[in-house]
């Protein structure tokens, strides 16, 4: 898929039926096998609309924050915003110390063309980091731990992305029914009047448990195939 090493690699984009190796421990791999035309349609996109769509579209990607000087997504990156620093008011400064955002973030919008790495979806897409989520969750009130609590950060997460302009909101995270409060239901349904589309995951593991905030209404609840 272009000059980008990587990108080879990367059957959730064009599956065809590369053959990966994943490490199970210091002496064995599992033998992966994709399956052709598993992936999310980008070559038909593609070839339906070209490289690129008339304008950019704001993906806020509220998580852990991003590797800001990451070579493959600092030309993708928009102003965000912190909400784990110790105080309640956050500052500017996104950074992932944990490294799920950074991989979220990638495989929206890594950068395509640059000889780096992987690719994202498309050329047209920026990313707003907001961070949520810290490397260690330690119980509130401990030293080192936000203030603020998990749930309240989301749900600021999703306001500041919607201030932000955002036209989507990805929430890669999840949590049962201790994470439903009103607050953030009603931060989703501020987001999905102002035309953003709210999308979250289901989870992993096969459960079958339900999912906040994926299971609220009109939200795009996504799991693996």
């Amino acid at each position: 898929i272009g000059n980008d090493p990587l990108s080879i690699y990367q059957w959730g984009l064009l599956n065809q039926g590369q053959i990966l190796h994943r490490e199970v421990d210091d002496l064995h791999e599992q033998r992966l096998v994709g399956v052709p035309g598993i992936d999310v349609g980008w070559k038909a996109f593609r070839d339906r609309y070209g490289s690129s769509l008339s304008e950019t579209v704001k993906v806020a990607v509220v998580d852990s924050g991003v590797a800001l000087e990451h070579p493959d997504l600092k030309d993708v990156l928009l102003p965000g915003w912190n909400f784990t620093t110790q105080d309640l008011k956050g500052d500017d400064q996104p950074y992932d110390d944990l490294g799920h955002g950074t991989h979220v973030a990638g495989i929206i919008a890594a950068a395509a063309g640059n000889g780096i790495g992987g690719r994202g979806l498309g050329e047209n897409l920026r990313i707003i980091p907001v961070k949520v989520l810290t490397a260690s969750e330690a119980a509130p009130g401990t030293p080192g731990s936000p203030k603020m609590i998990l749930s309240d950060r989301i749900t600021q997460g999703i306001l500041y992305a919607v201030k932000a302009g955002a036209q989507v909101i990805n929430l890669s995270l999840g949590w049962p029914k201790s994470m439903d409060t009103a607050y953030l239901r009603q931060s989703i349904k501020i987001a999905q009047n102002r035309g953003a589309i709210v999308v979250a995951a289901a989870g992993n593991n096969s459960h079958d448990g339900t999912i906040f905030p994926c299971a609220y209404d009109g939200v795009v609840c996504v799991g693996a195939y």
